[in-house]
């Protein structure tokens, strides 16, 4: 678990960085790691909040047997 819950926090960081820099991307994950970070949350706290998220992301996919659509939760 302690692995797993780093690997995924290690993602979140990923994606705050990803979303920082690609500003153009439309994903629904950068969006919402934009609107923490435009909010003033410090960076570990929104990469705990994504870590969340992708969690949650991956629990549904593996629940339902469908592959990931980014825009299946913002539809």
């Amino acid at each position: 678990p302690t692995e797993l819950r780093k690997a995924l926090v290690l993602g979140g960081h990923a994606v705050i960085t990803a979303a920082l820099r690609c500003t153009d991307r439309h994903d629904p994950l950068y969006a919402f790691a934009r609107r923490l970070i435009a909010k003033g949350k410090p960076r570990n706290v929104v990469a705990v909040a994504v870590a969340n998220k992708l969690a949650r992301i991956l629990g549904a996919m593996l629940k339902s047997g469908q592959p990931y659509n980014p825009h299946y939760a913002a539809a």
